[in-house]
């Protein structure tokens, strides 16, 4: 299994797949053996019960051998702020990072 970062359940403000080895050639990703993810997010009231704003700030690196995840390379960080919006079918939530 190969680990993947970037996007919107990873690091926001980067593409899907986006951070981590790629292949020289074709710019393809290549995933790794470790991935570390760091995020925090801070929520706010706009709308009583219904919509609140928030800020987040995400890190991390996808390693392409497990060792590598001790060596202070290929970090990255996104910061970016969004809505969470309660619908009754389930909570919508929209960010820009």
């Amino acid at each position: 299994e190969r680990f993947f970062a970037g996007g919107a359940t990873t690091i926001r403000g980067y593409k899907e797949r986006a951070v981590g080895p790629r292949d020289r050639g074709s710019n393809t990703a290549l995933g790794g053996e470790a991935m570390v993810i760091g995020n925090a997010e801070v929520t706010f009231p706009i709308w009583k019960g219904l919509i609140k704003g928030a800020v987040f700030f995400d890190t991390g690196a996808v390693h392409e051998k497990y060792e590598d995840i001790f060596k202070n390379t290929g970090y990255v960080m996104g910061v970016g702020c969004g809505v969470r919006v309660k619908t009754p079918i389930g909570p919508v939530k929209l960010d820009y990072g």
